[in-house]
C-alpha cells in the first residue's frame, strides 16, 4: 500500500470534519457536537484515520495534522452558529497535549478568530497512555484559558482513580468497552454504575459513549445516566446536515418517553419477582419450619432448597443472633464456595444487626459480600416465633 503523503493532504485542504451530536435526556435535546476528523485522497476516497494518524506520526507532522483539523472543527461550528446552545467537543492527539503551551496558544487564537469562546469548547484526552503529570499540566493550563476539559474513554488501559482525583475534568466519557456488554455481565453492570456514582459525587458529568442498543441505553438511564453519544441516537454527519432545530428534535423526546415507559415496566416485573421471593420465604418459614422442633431445621431447608431455585442460601438464627441450623447452600453452588477463602469465618458472623433492625413482616438488605458464599447478595429475612430464617439472593433482586 503506497505511503500517504501528509503534507500534500494538509496543503491540498482535503481534511473535512464529520459531527456526532451528544444528547441528554434530561433535557431532551442535543447539548453538543464531537468533531470527528476526515482526509479524502485525490479520488476523494475517505482515508481510514487510523492510517492517516499512523502516517503523520510516521512523518513528524502529527501536530500539524492535529491543528489544521482543529481549525477546520472550530470553522464549521462557527458556520453552525450554535455555540451559545452546545459544546464543540474537540480531540488532540498526545504529541498536541505534550506541547501543552503551543498547542493550548493556538487554540486560543485560532477560536478568537472564529469567534468560538472558549468556554464552548472541551478539549478531550485519551489520558491513558500519557504520564499522569503531563495531562494534569494540560488540563490545568486548558482550564485557566477558559477551556472546558474531558478525558475519553475512561476504564480502560492505565485509567484509574487517583488520576481522576487529581485531573478534575469536566466531562468523563465511559468507554464502550466497558458499556457494550452490560446486558449480559452483571460484574460490568456494578462496575459501571459504581463508576457513575462516583463520577456523580465528585461533581463530573458522566457520558456514555458508543451506545448503539436500545438495551443499553435502557441499562445506562436506569442507573442515572442522561448524556449519551452513539449511533443509537446519531450517526456522524456534515456540518451542512445540522441546523439549529435539530438540536431539539422531538425524536429525542419520544425515545426518552418509550424508555422510561419500558423502565417502568421492568421495575414492576422486578417488584412482582421481589414480592415472589419473600413468599417463597414465608413459605418455608410458616408452613415449613414453624411446624417442627429446631432439630429438624436443617432437613426441612434442605428440602425446600432443592424446590426453590431462586435461593443461594438459607439459614435460622436465633434472637441473639447465634445460628441454630447449619448453613445450607444450593448444590450447584457448592464448588464455588469451597473456593470462598472467607468461608472458615461464617461461623462468626454477626446477625445481630440485621435482627436488631427488624420491624415488620420482613426485611430486605443491601446488597453485602457474604462470608457464608463469597459473593455478593441480599438477604431476605423473615421471623417465625423467637427464630429468624435469612435467605439469601442475588444482588440484583
Amino acid at each position: 500500500m503506497r505511503e500517504l503523503d501528509v503534507r500534500s493532504i494538509i496543503l491540498g485542504k482535503k481534511l473535512e470534519v464529520l459531527f456526532q451530536p451528544i444528547v441528554s435526556l434530561s433535557l431532551n435535546r442535543i447539548i453538543a457536537f464531537e468533531a470527528l476528523g476526515r482526509a479524502y485522497d485525490e479520488e476523494g476516497k475517505l482515508i481510514p484515520p487510523g492510517r492517516l494518524f499512523f502516517s503523520a506520526k510516521k512523518q513528524g507532522i502529527a501536530m500539524a495534522l492535529d491543528f489544521a483539523l482543529q481549525e477546520k472543527a472550530l470553522e464549521r461550528f462557527a458556520q453552525l452558529r450554535m455555540q451559545e446552545d452546545c459544546f464543540l467537543f474537540l480531540n488532540l492527539e498526545e504529541e498536541s497535549i505534550k506541547e501543552a503551551d503551543k498547542c493550548l496558544t493556538w487554540l486560543q487564537s485560532k477560536a478568537r478568530y472564529y469567534g468560538v469562546r472558549p468556554q464552548n469548547v472541551v478539549l478531550e484526552v485519551l489520558e491513558a497512555e500519557m504520564e499522569g503529570e503531563t495531562v494534569q499540566r494540560f488540563f490545568y493550563k486548558a482550564r485557566k484559558l477558559g477551556f472546558n476539559v474531558a478525558l475519553d474513554d475512561f476504564g480502560v488501559k492505565h485509567s484509574n482513580l487517583e488520576r481522576l482525583l487529581k485531573l478534575e475534568p469536566s466531562f468523563v466519557k465511559v468507554d464502550r468497552e466497558i458499556i457494550k456488554y452490560i446486558r449480559t455481565d452483571r460484574k460490568r453492570r456494578l462496575v459501571v454504575s459504581s463508576l457513575h456514582e462516583a463520577l456523580k459525587n465528585l461533581g463530573i458529568f458522566s457520558l456514555a459513549e458508543g451506545v448503539d442498543d436500545e438495551e443499553d441505553v435502557l441499562f445506562l438511564l436506569s442507573i442515572g445516566f442522561s448524556i449519551y453519544q452513539g449511533f443509537y441516537f446519531y450517526k456522524p454527519m456534515r456540518y451542512n446536515e445540522i441546523n439549529h432545530p435539530l438540536l431539539y428534535d422531538t425524536r429525542i423526546e419520544s425515545i426518552h418517553k418509550k424508555l422510561t415507559q419500558r423502565l417502568n415496566m421492568s421495575q414492576k416485573l422486578i417488584e412482582n419477582a421481589r414480592r415472589d421471593v419473600v413468599y417463597m420465604v414465608n413459605t418455608i418459614a410458616d408452613v415449613g419450619l414453624s411446624r417442627v422442633s429446631p432439630y429438624d431445621f436443617d432437613r426441612i431447608i434442605e428440602e425446600y432448597l432443592s424446590v426453590y431455585k431462586d435461593l443461594l442460601c438459607l439459614y435460622v438464627v436465633e434472637e441473639q443472633g447465634h445460628l441454630v441450623s447449619d448453613v445450607h447452600i444450593r448444590e450447584d453452588l457448592k464448588g464455588k464456595v469451597e473456593r470462598n477463602p472467607m468461608r472458615r469465618f461464617s461461623g462468626f458472623s454477626n446477625y445481630k444487626p440485621f435482627i436488631e433492625s427488624f420491624n415488620g413482616d420482613y426485611i430486605i438488605t443491601d446488597v453485602y459480600v457474604s462470608y457464608n458464599l463469597g459473593m455478593a447478595v441480599r438477604s431476605v429475612i423473615v421471623k417465625f416465633g423467637r427464630y429468624y430464617l435469612f435467605a439469601d439472593v442475588e444482588p440484583d433482586f
